[in-house]
């Protein structure tokens, strides 16, 4: 009896091992099983794996046909362009230092009038005094304090104000060409800095103001900011 149970369970086996090896088969053949007896399967087509794309965020590469066309793009030429400074001709004369000095003493011997009418106290260049520079830059003419000074050119006022080197309250009157005249001393100003005067104009009032032993115009002409003697540019006194 054992022995006819084995072969039983046996023939059970392989026949479940028959039936698994066809189904197996069968799956591996496709949907051929699913066809009727009179009917032919279709042939299985190959499928093609769908394509996955991700949305990473990156922008896409360029291809190689991209690089070409950027690499052929016409680029802008620069050219280097020199502007040459614009070129003046400026035309110079020498002039001699004894032809500059003869300028300067035909400018100043243009008319002057004296800026007070008096005697003369103090005469140009060196001198002995107790009080004052012992190199005078100018003459010293002695006149009534309050008495009107006058512009012995026309031209502009430099200055007009307060001296603290002794010239006490001083006018200057630049003649714009190379020539200035001083008048110090003065009591009373009546011009200031900037104003243009005329010949004979009344620019001030003698006095005795700085250092000074009474009442007198101090009077001054000079040449590039030079003293000369005023009694070789000023006529003869009347």
């Amino acid at each position: 009896m054992r022995s006819i149970k084995r072969i039983a369970i046996s023939k059970r086996k392989l026949l479940w091992a028959a039936l698994a090896g066809t189904a197996a088969a069968a799956l591996l053949a496709g949907p051929a099983w699913a066809a009727g007896p009179d009917q032919t399967p279709a042939p299985s087509v190959p499928r093609e794996p769908a394509a996955v794309t991700r949305q990473t965020g990156e922008r896409p590469a360029l291809s190689v046909s991209h690089y070409v066309f950027l690499e052929q793009q016409p680029q802008p030429e620069t050219e280097e362009r020199t502007v040459a400074p614009k070129s003046r001709e400026v035309t110079t004369q020498e002039v001699e230092p004894g032809q500059m000095a003869a300028l300067l003493e035909e400018a100043a011997s243009r008319s002057y009038l004296w800026p007070v009418s008096g005697v003369i106290t103090s005469h140009f260049g060196y001198r002995e005094v107790s009080v004052g520079s012992t190199y005078h830059r100018g003459i010293d003419i002695g006149a009534d304090g309050g008495s009107p000074i006058a512009a012995a050119r026309s031209g502009q006022v430099t200055y007009a104000g307060y001296n603290d080197g002794g010239y006490g309250y001083l006018v200057i009157v630049d003649h714009g060409d190379g020539a200035s005249t001083y008048y110090a001393h003065c009591s009373e100003l009546l011009v200031s800095q900037g104003d243009t005067v005329s010949q004979g104009q009344t620019i001030a009032l003698v006095g005795s103001t700085g250092v000074s032993t009474g009442d007198h115009c101090h009077f001054e002409i000079r040449l590039s900011d030079e003293p000369v003697d005023p009694l070789d540019y000023l006529p003869e006194q009347p």
